[in-house]
């Protein structure tokens, strides 16, 4: 898949080795960058299988999220134009193949 960022402190971070482990130290790095190589190589978001992939509800909704620890976890949401849609008008995750990563955030704050 494609992927960009939301902002460039993001997209910083998540290109720099030494600047991932500082802002999140090594675990959450180490694992920061496999499933940044997963979604790199993931032809759509539903290829995904590491990390717990899930979409989000509420105040996330439309949005898809992938655990790099049981309280950490990447939230990204769809970049294609259009967004594939189903016919109830949510994202159609298996055909999106672009994506903008959104936050990495602990979910239990």
């Amino acid at each position: 898949m494609k992927i960009s960022f939301k902002n460039a402190k993001l997209k910083e971070v998540c290109e720099n080795e030494k600047l991932m482990r500082k802002e999140y130290g090594t675990v959450i790095a180490k694992n920061l960058q496999k499933r940044l190589a997963d979604l790199r190589a993931a032809s759509c978001v539903t290829d995904l299988v590491a990390g717990r992939p899930h979409a989000l509800k509420y105040d996330l909704k439309e949005a898809y999220a992938v655990d790099l620890t049981n309280m950490i976890r990447l939230i990204f949401r769809a970049a294609n134009s259009p967004i594939p849609r189903k016919t109830d008008e949510t994202v159609d995750w298996k055909n999106v193949t672009m994506i903008e990563i959104e936050k990495i955030e602990d979910y239990h704050e």
